[in-house]
Order: structure tokens, then C-alpha cells, then sequence
């Protein structure tokens, strides 16, 4: 298993092998501990908050480490494209001391939306599965209805399951 977190010195994305989760605790943390709302982790000497500044969607580091037989789950409709961070002059101020950090922050969406377009090439030469939305809900990163996030989870399943003999295919590699 790994972690992905965001290295606020180098700006640059850590991923962090996870074998003993009681031992490895705070590598797991680091990479769920959010931006401007959780506080920085300290893990193996680095300074670290969640993977997604650095890389939301680590499909290459996966394809590198030989993993060939991957499935991307996206939480937004086919077409998405992340605009710019409207939390950015609140994070310049909170990461000064991390330039490098605020850098990365500043480029999310440039690298998210080139990572999405790699997707689209690997999920047409039949190199990775992916599970998306069916249709967008309206839902933003941050939603607190609950009749909305219920409404997301239902078509998460059902867009799965809907899925799941084609899944199957994909992971027993015959022609789907």
C-alpha cells in the first residue's frame, strides 16, 4: 500500500510505502490531512499535508512502480476540468515559509487537468479502467448536504455496479 502526501519543503509529491499501519500511522494521516484545515505532519523527518496538492491522481507513480492493471475512480464527470484555487491567497499567507508548497498549490490545476487527459489516452489503448460519475451532481470538494452526498454515493454504486462485469474483464484481462 502506499500514501501519497504533499511535501511542503520541496513542493513535490511523497509516496510513502505503508507496511504496518500501527507503525506508519502518520503516513496515512499525512496523506488525509487537508489543506488549510489540518495541521502539518511530521513524518520521517519531512513536513507533509494531503497528496492531492501534489498529485490528486497518481496514476504515473503507479504505472511506474509496474502496476499495469489499474482503476481510476473519479469523483467528477467525464469532461471535468479543475479551474484555479479560489483559496489561494489564504494559502500564500498560511504556507509562506514554504514557497515551494505554495507553488505546487498554484499549479494544481494545471497538473490535475493534463493528468486527466494522460487518463483519457490510457483508458483508449485499454490501459486502465475507470470508474466516473455517470452525471454531475453539483457537488462541490467541500459539501455538507447530506441529501446531496447521499445522492452521490447512490449513483456511485450504481454507476459500479452497472459496471462491474466490464471491471471484471479488465482485471482478468480478456477483450471487453
Amino acid at each position: 500500500v502506499y500514501s501519497c502526501a504533499s511535501n511542503l519543503e520541496t513542493g513535490k509529491a511523497e509516496y510513502l510505502r505503508v507496511t504496518d499501519l500501527r507503525e506508519q500511522i502518520d503516513a496515512l494521516r499525512a496523506s488525509a490531512s487537508l489543506t488549510l484545515v489540518s495541521e502539518i505532519v511530521e513524518y520521517d523527518g519531512m513536513k507533509l499535508l494531503d497528496g492531492g496538492t501534489t498529485d490528486s491522481i497518481p496514476i504515473d507513480f503507479m504505472r511506474s512502480r509496474g502496476f499495469h492493471k489499474n482503476i481510476v475512480i473519479l469523483t467528477r464527470p467525464e469532461g471535468y476540468q479543475k479551474g484555479s484555487d479560489k483559496t489561494m491567497v489564504l494559502m500564500k499567507r498560511k504556507y509562506a515559509e514554504y514557497p515551494a508548497y505554495v507553488e505546487a498549490a498554484a499549479n494544481r490545476q494545471t497538473k490535475y487537468n493534463e493528468t486527466l487527459e494522460k487518463i483519457q489516452e490510457y483508458e483508449a489503448a485499454g490501459e486502465v479502467y475507470v470508474i466516473r460519475p455517470s452525471r454531475d451532481l453539483g457537488i462541490g470538494r467541500t459539501e455538507k448536504d447530506i441529501e446531496k452526498l447521499k445522492r452521490m454515493y447512490k449513483l456511485g454504486r450504481y454507476d459500479a455496479q452497472n459496471k462491474m462485469d466490464d471491471i471484471k474483464k479488465y482485471v482478468q484481462n480478456t477483450s471487453f
